[in-house]
């Protein structure tokens, strides 16, 4: 179990830093994207047809990266008002029930993602020109991504025990 929990460890590490580039990358194309058709349209009185379709495909980007960043730093706003009034053993038991609620969600959220990405491989945006499924990727890639660290959470639970919530009452950032 340690091997895989390093394993899961290092690959959470990584993903994370994808994600922050490949997210500042998305957020510096939406301002150009954005600021170039605020030209085009108020300047140049011709709007651009792809500017509001790209900021919207990136926006959708940047949201399931940063949400998925947020979960793998432990960001997250979370309401820890009845783990603090709880003993540590009940506490972590807490936790690790949450993590399986959220782990079923997520898999949820995966499966809708990739039902909805082979429905709509044939059809493409219409400013772009490109395949609508690519807007299905992010929730798929970042879903997986996200279970990857709930399940790490729940491992070191399953490994520390009580002590895991020595790190505050969520698992420690990783």
């Amino acid at each position: 179990m340690k091997s895989l929990k390093n394993l899961l460890k290092k690959i959470i590490e990584v993903g994370a830093q994808i994600q922050v580039t490949l997210g500042a990358f998305c957020l510096a194309l939406v301002i150009i994207t954005i600021t170039t058709g605020i030209i085009s349209r108020y300047v140049f009185n011709s709007p651009f047809a792809w500017t509001e379709e790209l900021g919207v495909f990136l926006f959708v980007w940047i949201a399931f990266l940063g949400a998925a960043v947020a979960v793998a730093k432990n960001k997250h706003v979370a309401i820890d008002l009845l783990p603090q009034k709880l003993s540590p053993k009940t506490a972590v038991v807490l936790e690790f029930i949450l993590n399986i609620f959220i782990l079923v969600f997520l898999i949820v959220m995966i499966f809708g993602a990739f039902k909805l990405y082979g429905a709509t491989g044939r059809h493409f945006s219409v400013a772009l020109n490109i395949p609508r499924s690519i807007y299905y990727l992010a929730p798929l890639t970042s879903g997986i991504y996200m279970v990857l660290v709930y399940i790490y959470r729940n491992l070191e639970i399953l490994e520390k025990g009580s002590t895991a919530v020595q790190h505050g009452s969520r698992s420690a950032e990783l």
